[in-house]
C-alpha cells in the first residue's frame, strides 16, 4: 500500500508528538509558598502564602515531578490539556507586577514597577 505523502508525514507527526511528552515548568514565588503531591489521592496541595492553602486534582494524563518545594513540573501527551491545566493552576496566583510574586510559568519574567510611592 503506497501512502500519500501528506498522509505519510501526518502519521510520522502523530507518532513523534505521541512519543515525547509535552512538559510545563512551575515556579512558586513567594512567602509561605510551596508544593506538596499526594500519590494516593492523585492531587497537589499549593500553599500560596501562611493562610492560602489549595488542593488541586490531577487529570488522569498528567504527571507531576517535583524538583524543590518551589519548582515543578508538569508532563503530559495531551498539548492543549496541559496547557488548560498550567493556566488553570496559574491562575490562583498570577504574578504580581509590583511584587514580583506569584506563579510564574515556564520561566515567565514579569518587569517590576515602581510603586506610587518610589514616583513622587
Amino acid at each position: 500500500m503506497r501512502l500519500n505523502n501528506n498522509l505519510k508525514k501526518h502519521l510520522q507527526n502523530v507518532f513523534i508528538y505521541m512519543t515525547k511528552p509535552e512538559k510545563a515548568h512551575l515556579r512558586l514565588v513567594g512567602r509561605g509558598y510551596k508544593i506538596t503531591y499526594s500519590k494516593t489521592k492523585r492531587s497537589i496541595a499549593l500553599e500560596l502564602g501562611y493562610s492560602n492553602k489549595k488542593k488541586v486534582p490531577l487529570p488522569a494524563c498528567i504527571n507531576v515531578q517535583i524538583q524543590n518545594r518551589y519548582n515543578f513540573d508538569l508532563h503530559c501527551l495531551d498539548a492543549g490539556l496541559l496547557r488548560v491545566f498550567s493556566k488553570r493552576i496559574r491562575a490562583l496566583r498570577p504574578p504580581n507586577v509590583y511584587t514580583s510574586k506569584g506563579i510564574f510559568l515556564n520561566n515567565e519574567v514579569v518587569i517590576q514597577k515602581q510603586g506610587k510611592s518610589v514616583q513622587y
